[in-house]
C-alpha cells in the first residue's frame, strides 16, 4: 500500500501547492474501502498503514492529515471490509503502543501522541452510530485527558 511507504509529510508547499500525500493517500485508502468490488486479503496490512505513518511522523501535523486517515479507516468499517472488533483491537494495540514510545522521551513522540489523540477525536464522531466503536473510542479519549492531567 502506497501509505506505507510514502515519506513526505508535508501539506501545503508555498510557492509550490499542496504535496499533501498523506492526505490524498488517505483518501484513496478510503476510496479503495469502500469500493463494492475491493475484497481485502489481509486488515492487518490495512491496519500496517497507521503504524508505517506515525513511525515515519517526525513533525506535527498541519494540514487536518488525522481527519482523512480517521475517514479511511471509518469506510472501511462502515462498508464492512474491516470488523468493528479488528478495528477496535487495532486502537486498543496501537494505543498502548503510543504511551510506550513516550518511555524514549523524543519530541516527534510526543507529536505522534497528538496526532493520534485528533485521529481518536474524528473517529469518535464519525462512528457516531457505532455504539461499539465509539465507547472503546471515548475511554481511550478520557484516558488520554487524564494522563495529561486533565479531569472531566
Amino acid at each position: 500500500m502506497y501509505l506505507k511507504e510514502e515519506k513526505d509529510f508535508r501539506g501545503y508547499v508555498t510557492n509550490k501547492g499542496w504535496a499533501h500525500s498523506v492526505a490524498h493517500g488517505s483518501d484513496f485508502l478510503g476510496a479503495t474501502l469502500s469500493h463494492h468490488d475491493f475484497k481485502p486479503k489481509s486488515v492487518s496490512a490495512i491496519f500496517e498503514v497507521i503504524t508505517s505513518i506515525f513511525q515515519n511522523l517526525k513533525n506535527p501535523f498541519v494540514d487536518d492529515e488525522e481527519q482523512r486517515i480517521a475517514f479511511a479507516f471509518f469506510q472501511g468499517v462502515r462498508f464492512q471490509k474491516i470488523a468493528s472488533a479488528d478495528f477496535n483491537s487495532l486502537v486498543d494495540d496501537f494505543d498502548k503502543k503510543i504511551y510506550q514510545q513516550l518511555l524514549h522521551d523524543d519530541r516527534a513522540d510526543w507529536y505522534c501522541l497528538s496526532s493520534w489523540f485528533r485521529l481518536l477525536q474524528n473517529w469518535y464522531f464519525y462512528f457516531s452510530t457505532n455504539k461499539e466503536v465509539q465507547d472503546n473510542l471515548l475511554s481511550k479519549i478520557t484516558a488520554y485527558n487524564e494522563k495529561m492531567g486533565f479531569t472531566l
